[in-house]
C-alpha cells in the first residue's frame, strides 16, 4: 500500500525551501550540511536535496559554496 503526504504542496514546499535560503544566507560562514537542514526540517537529507534542488535550481551545498565565494569576494575587495 502506497501513502502520501497529504500536508506536502507547492506552497508548504516553497515555504520550506525560502525558509532554508533565508537560513543558509544568515549562516553560510558556518557551513551548514544537509543533514543539519534536514534535521531542522524535519525531513530526511534525500527528500531536503530533493526539493531544495528543485525549487532553487542547486544543492544545498552549491548555494552555500556561492555564498561562501561572494563572502570571500567582499572581503577581497575591503581590504584593498
Amino acid at each position: 500500500m502506497m501513502t502520501f503526504d497529504t500536508d506536502a504542496s507547492p506552497a508548504k514546499d516553497y515555504e520550506m525551501v525560502r525558509r532554508n535560503l533565508d537560513f543558509l544566507r544568515e549562516n553560510w560562514r558556518s557551513q551548514p550540511t544537509l543533514e543539519e537542514l534536514a534535521a531542522r526540517n524535519n525531513m530526511s537529507a534525500a527528500h531536503l536535496q530533493r526539493l531544495f534542488t528543485r525549487w532553487a535550481g542547486l544543492s544545498p551545498k552549491a548555494f552555500v559554496q556561492a555564498l561562501t565565494i561572494v563572502g570571500a569576494f567582499f572581503v577581497a575587495v575591503a581590504v584593498r
